[in-house]
């Protein structure tokens, strides 16, 4: 028998297990990925003993089968095992389109909590998400002050090969795309320029307030469920009135997750600030569960709730409806972008005119 192309059939066979691919795709399947890796069909496919892919993840499957052709059989098909890898299983993957459709049709019939939970489970069969490796990292929870606190180290986003880096100082620059969140990664084959291979990258397209916005679970997840929210066009971050608009229509679309952002400027810590983007997830994370140091009420909005929470950095809760709260937001915003006290070190900008107050605003419904 032909361990390689029985290997064929297993990954095959563990795609239409996991809801990947389609059982009428299996001859269109096999057909192409024998084209990729230069094999020739003589017709005499290997048949798959019954409950041969239980158990087994479609990226376990493909790095069995890079072993057995070994590099002169990856010749061709990438710069780097992973690109060769990705590129694999990204011949098996629907078009971003066909995923968007069993989507929007899981949505219709199950509503955003199971929409999500089958485009969850889809990141992880394609090794979008990259299971083996989340399972380096560690984490634990420590008592505080402030109440428990999570702590993670994250082990799981791979070193570069020696030999990757040395070619890659010969190579110039990339600019395409312009960035690791660019909706142009999605199927992109990567390089060794800091571009990873995306074969298997398929977004969702959302509307949030009236605009176009992607969706993409993160391939080395900081938190379960952790996601990416990306504003198709290459711009700066921004934390103005709008991200409220977005959130709401966010969490109204998902209403079990949680939306947030990081700072809007570099100051204050890190992020990719070249690209407009939100984070997401199911995770409840210790801000959410700290006590609070004072409450009060607004004279505009007393049926709103304001706290002071007992937090290390100085958190504002703010619970209430959405006129209130979009309101509110606007007025903090520019109230806060606007304030100084330079007696304890409160300075609004630079000497240059770079902004230093920043908000990290976060919305569950």
């Amino acid at each position: 028998m032909d361990e390689k192309k029985l290997l064929v059939e297993k990954i095959i066979g563990c795609a239409v297990d996991n809801g990947v691919a389609d059982r009428r795709d299996v001859i269109f399947l096999r057909n192409r990925l024998y084209t990729i890796l230069g094999w020739e069909n003589d017709g005499n496919t290997p048949q798959l003993p019954a409950g041969e892919t239980a158990g087994k993840r479609l990226s376990e499957l493909v790095s069995e089968l890079c072993d057995l052709i070994g590099q002169a059989g990856r010749d061709g098909l990438g710069e780097s095992r992973e690109q060769v890898e990705t590129r694999l299983i990204g011949e098996i993957v629907p078009p971003p389109s066909a995923v968007e459709r069993q989507f929007a049709e899981i949505l219709r019939l199950k509503g955003g909590e199971g929409a999500l939970t089958w485009y969850y489970q889809f990141s992880q069969h394609t090794d979008y998400i990259k299971v083996a490796a989340i399972a380096r990292n560690r984490q634990w929870t420590s008592a505080t002050v402030h109440g428990e606190m999570e702590i993670t180290i994250n082990l799981s986003k791979p070193e570069k090969d020696p030999l990757e880096i040395a070619r890659l100082k010969a190579r110039p620059a990339a600019s395409y795309p312009k960035c690791l969140l660019c909706i142009e990664n999605e199927g992109f084959c990567g390089n060794i320029n800091n571009r990873p291979a995306r074969h298997n990258h398929r977004m969702l397209r959302l509307d949030l307030a009236g605009r176009e916005w992607y969706f993409q679970f993160s391939p080395y997840l900081y938190y379960p469920e952790h996601s990416i929210l990306i504003n198709p066009e290459h711009r700066d971050m921004v934390i103005d009135s709008d991200v409220i608009a977005n959130f709401l229509a966010f969490v109204d679309m998902f209403p079990h997750y949680l939306i947030g952002s990081n700072s809007d400027i570099p100051i204050v810590g890190g992020s990719i600030l070249n690209h407009d983007h939100y984070q997401a997830g199911s995770h409840r994370f210790p801000v959410e569960r700290a006590g609070e140091r004072i409450g009060f009420a607004h004279p505009r909005f007393p049926e709103m709730i304001f706290s002071y929470l007992n937090w290390p950095v100085s958190t504002l809760k703010i619970t209430g409806h959405r006129a209130g709260i979009t309101a509110m937001f606007d007025e903090i915003l520019a109230a806060w972008y606007g304030y100084q006290n330079p007696a304890i070190g409160i300075v609004r900008q630079s000497a240059a005119g770079e902004r230093h107050n920043g908000i990290t605003p976060i919305m569950r419904k």
